[in-house]
């Protein structure tokens, strides 16, 4: 799930891009809340994680417990900005109450099993974010190189983990073993297909001579 913060990053860096080309250069100024609401969708993602966690547990209630006091929170914090501060203000609300909402999460999983998230592991991952992030701001693209820019960055982010150590033994080998698998499995479809053409091509010569 910390990968996601270099994924987050990269997108919030370009939202500008991303903006200007899908949607046209009217809405660029929609940009900035955009970046606001990726960087919300990761805080999402956390507390997805957890509330999952509990319902593996067999203790729906305590998903009940972590979530409610969230939704008069919000209602009340947009009642207060959106008049003041119109879409940037419900933007900050949701932004605010989605950290509070994975931090809860993260801490009722802590409670439970004395597990959290690793804190290196998070230093790390937020460090590679914030240089990727920067990439993505300072590097202005347009059209369909915006596609290619967010390709290339992934990428850089993939390899940066890489180097620094993220990726165990285990899980390289089990990613290892799926390309192998997906491989093999595309040259068992392929030699199926020209065993099928080969077979179809007899059939029909067979056909020509008992039929001429």
């Amino acid at each position: 799930t910390l990968w996601l913060l270099a994924v987050a990053a990269i997108i919030a860096g370009a939202t500008s891009d991303i903006v200007q080309t899908v949607f046209g250069s009217a809405f660029v100024s929609a940009a900035s809340l955009l970046s606001l609401l990726v960087v919300e969708a990761m805080a999402d993602v956390m507390l997805v994680v957890a509330l999952t966690i509990m319902t593996a547990a067999e203790l729906p209630a305590r998903t009940i417990l972590s979530t409610a006091p969230f939704v008069p929170m919000t209602l009340v914090g947009h009642l207060l900005l959106i008049p003041r501060w119109g879409a940037q203000g419900s933007t900050l609300v949701t932004l605010s109450i989605s950290f509070v909402g994975a931090c809860a999460g993260v801490a009722g999983v802590y409670a439970m099993w004395m597990v959290s998230p690793p804190v290196g592991t998070a230093l790390r991952s937020l460090a590679i974010a914030l240089v990727l992030g920067t990439a993505a701001w300072w590097w202005p693209t347009s059209g369909l190189l915006v596609f290619a820019k967010l390709l290339v960055l992934g990428i850089v982010s993939v390899l940066g983990y890489w180097c620094i150590g993220e990726f165990h033994p285990g899980e390289i080998a089990a990613v290892r073993a799926w390309l192998l698998r997906r491989t093999d499995s595309l040259r068992l479809q392929e030699s199926s297909g020209a065993a099928k053409v080969v077979s179809d091509a007899t059939e029909s010569r067979n056909r020509e001579r008992v039929h001429p």
